[in-house]
């Protein structure tokens, strides 16, 4: 949070008011890597909130939105900072893959998914990730979600 600033100077003490932020201990950062593309329900968004260190209790939710109702998909994981080469007439963020899995989303187009990264992976760690669906209505019928890396504190 924000904490006033004492300032000592030749005529005394004087307070700047909330002039230094603190980030206190990182939960770690998630890291929008890039834009996605999207068909006739837009371009579907991945997002992060929580605690991304390893460990953690509380842990972290990775959230999609925005993609077609049931929408059957992929969602692919890379260890590191991911690279970035054409797909689907869009963009393709987790390279190399290191794993993915297959889904589907709810009908609304969307899902959360409550994670917390196990205790033994290194601090600093990266991972990046994103969620790719089919739609008709996409350029190469594919809708695929921003890149998104997730740095371990």
């Amino acid at each position: 949070g924000t904490v006033d600033v004492l300032v000592l100077g030749s005529f005394g003490i004087d307070t700047l008011p909330s002039a230094f932020t603190f980030d206190g201990q990182a939960a770690g950062d998630f890291v929008d890597v890039g834009p996605g593309i999207g068909g006739s329900f837009g371009v579907p968004a991945l997002s992060g909130s929580g605690d991304l260190t390893p460990g953690s209790v509380s842990g972290f939710t990775l959230t999609i939105e925005d993609c077609p109702p049931n929408a059957f998909g992929v969602w692919f994981w890379n260890i590191g900072t991911g690279g970035a080469v054409p797909f689907k007439q869009g963009t393709f963020y987790p390279v190399p893959i290191a794993f993915s899995f297959s889904l589907t989303l709810d009908g609304a187009g969307g899902l959360t998914v409550p994670l917390a990264w196990d205790a033994t992976i290194p601090s600093g760690t990266q991972f990046t990730t994103q969620w790719w669906c089919n739609d008709a209505s996409a350029p190469g019928g594919a809708a695929g979600t921003n890149g998104l890396r997730m740095d371990l504190p």
